[in-house]
């Protein structure tokens, strides 16, 4: 789920200029919207149905456009948003008020750049999901993700490499971590982020275990974080975890952890700052089930030896109150530094998870993507148009959910991102990755 980490610090001068919009079209051989966005299914459903689109005109015009069936998607557009004063925020406001607010705004591509795929692929990319993506600094790109069969979910980290030019769906792809019997990591791989310095290329990951091999002490649903060096051939996990939560009273749902802390029932989704010298920070999820209604938070911590462990971290964002997209907390985080300022998108998530890994699936997948701000990386404030959701639940790939964004910088300091989208309507069930141009304007 650094480039996940401030990649950007790193090797922004070196990095080419990106265009996500252009890979979800042109770079990934997608001039027409792709019939498969919606075509992977465990319950086929039959052609003729209807899809949404929203346009949003300036900040606050929302005209609902339906098109017919997958015919019409190609007049279907995700939010545009036009700035009535394109001067970066110097100006006041037309209405005369001096209390200019500087906002994120989003503006997603109408089709998926990787939608799922079916039978004549890899069961591990066929779904897909937690993208992240990544270009050293010879220029090469790669997109991390979290991908699974459609017909039994197991899910694993692969990736898609593409050396020269922009990173597709037709890139060069390969598994990079999957569930191993007998080790921490058995079950789920899910939340890929990365640390490529001059001397390592390190893969972060969160994993459980395998269900029908449950650890004595951990619920299969309990996530921990892992890391996994590259040794020339490939990323191979470490044996233990770099951040573990406390021992449960055993592998039951209803079992509890023996030491309280507020993500003790499971952390996941890292995402890496390299802050210089040993210290690298690490932005995570933790879940809290104590009071007997689970939430997610985002966490902050820090490593001193070089990330190869990290101390259980501080809450840096929590769900906001009376807002129902944030009811089950906050996850996913991505971050990056820009002229001075932590951008920090995150899945919200609406729907409180119960103690089940389909359940946390579910409530992670369902999510909306918001955004936030901060001068520390420390004290975030929302920074989204109306404190609503940056990417919400609408169009043809994610019409039941966003989530997992992945920030990166181009070389020019826009902001661009890749998010997963989840579609489980009458074309189907999907999970597919997408990519939004985010747009600092005034509200």
């Amino acid at each position: 789920m650094i480039v996940r980490s401030t990649f950007g610090r790193m090797s922004v001068s070196s990095m080419q200029t990106f265009t996500p919009s252009t890979s979800a079209f042109t770079g990934a051989g997608l001039s027409n919207p792709p019939t498969s966005v919606l075509g992977v299914s465990r319950r086929p459903a039959a052609p003729g149905t209807l899809g949404a689109c929203v346009r949003r005109i300036g900040l606050g015009l929302g005209l609902f456009i339906a098109g017919a069936g997958l015919g019409g998607l190609s007049g279907c557009a995700d939010p545009v948003i036009i700035d009535p004063i394109p001067d970066g925020g110097t100006k006041p406001p037309v209405d005369g008020s001096t209390n200019v607010t500087q906002v994120w705004v989003a503006s997603p591509a109408p089709v998926a750049a990787f939608p799922a795929e079916g039978p004549a692929v890899d069961a591990r990319r066929r779904w897909k999901r937690d993208p992240h993506f990544l270009q050293d600094s010879a220029g090469t790109q790669y997109l991390f993700l979290s991908g699974s069969d459609y017909n039994k979910e197991s899910w694993s980290v692969s990736s898609y490499t593409q050396t020269g030019g922009t990173v597709a769906s037709t890139s060069t792809w390969a598994p990079v971590v999957v569930g191993t019997q007998n080790t921490w990591y058995s079950g789920d791989i899910t939340g890929p982020a990365t640390r490529f310095t001059a001397s390592e290329k390190t893969l972060f990951f969160a994993a459980n275990v395998d269900p029908t091999r449950p650890e004595p002490t951990r619920p299969d649903y309990v996530f921990e974080i892992g890391r996994a060096p590259f040794d020339g051939v490939s990323f191979k996990p470490t044996s233990a975890p770099v951040l573990s939560v406390p021992a449960f009273t055993g592998p039951s749902a209803s079992d509890t952890p023996m030491t309280p802390r507020p993500d003790a029932y499971g952390v996941m989704d890292p995402w890496i700052l390299d802050d210089g010298a040993q210290n690298v920070t690490m932005y995570y999820a933790g879940l809290d089930c104590a009071t007997g209604t689970c939430k997610f938070q985002i966490f902050r911590t820090v490593s001193t030896d070089g990330g190869l462990t990290f101390p259980p971290g501080s809450v840096v964002l929590s769900g906001r109150a009376n807002t129902p997209d944030e009811a089950g907390g906050v996850a996913g985080p991505s971050v990056v530094v820009r002229n001075g300022q932590y951008i920090l998108t995150y899945t919200a998530v609406s729907t409180p998870p119960s103690r089940s890994r389909v359940a946390i699936r579910n409530s992670l997948a369902t999510g909306t993507v918001g955004v936030a701000v901060s001068t520390d990386g420390m004290t975030f404030t929302n920074a989204s148009a109306g404190g609503e959701s940056a990417i919400i639940r609408v169009g043809i790939y994610r019409e039941q959910g966003c989530s997992s964004p992945s920030l990166y910088l181009d070389a020019a300091q826009n902001l661009h991102s890749y998010f997963a989208g989840y579609y489980n309507g009458v074309n189907g069930e999907s999970y597919n990755i997408a990519t939004a141009d985010w747009t600092l304007t005034k509200q």
